[in-house]
């Protein structure tokens, strides 16, 4: 979950990115990394304030900032918010 990820930024941020275990499993590089970086700083605030966040409001507000950072081939499907959420 999504949540579980951002309480546990700290262990994360700390990680040596050259280390053994940070290897093992590889991400591709997101194609829309710049929507993927607003909705994560939005999501951080909105949990802060103890927001509900349903797959409809990411996929709402993917499609917000994929309008506003001009993100013409962004198509906000379903299965785009099953992957960012992972």
């Amino acid at each position: 979950m999504i949540s579980d990820t951002l309480k546990a930024k700290d262990h994360w941020l700390i990680v040596n990115l050259n280390s053994y275990q940070a290897k093992l499993r590889c991400k591709k590089k997101a194609s829309f990394s710049n929507i993927e970086e607003a909705l994560t700083i939005w999501i951080e605030n909105a949990l802060q304030i103890s927001l509900i966040i349903t797959d409809n409001i990411l996929l709402t507000k993917a499609l917000n900032f994929a309008y506003w950072l001009k993100e013409d081939n962004f198509k906000g499907l379903n299965s785009w918010v099953d992957n960012f959420k992972k």
